[in-house]
């Protein structure tokens, strides 16, 4: 599509050298937004940016 014009800029994503870095970015942008929701039983849960990083194993430890 060369010659194509647009009226807008081209949207630029952020470098991330791994999905540990990219974890880390997010958590530093905004630790209580919701990463993920999901059901127990009955009940919905979820879990922030924050709480997953600060989950055990989630650093490459046990």
């Amino acid at each position: 599509m060369s010659g194509y014009s647009r009226p807008y800029p081209l949207y630029e994503l952020p470098h991330c050298d791994d999905l540990l870095h990219m974890i880390r970015q997010q958590v530093r942008e905004d630790a209580n937004r919701v990463a993920f929701r999901f059901r127990r039983g009955k009940q919905l849960d979820q879990r922030t940016i924050g709480e997953f990083s600060s989950d055990k194993g989630i650093n490459g430890s046990d």
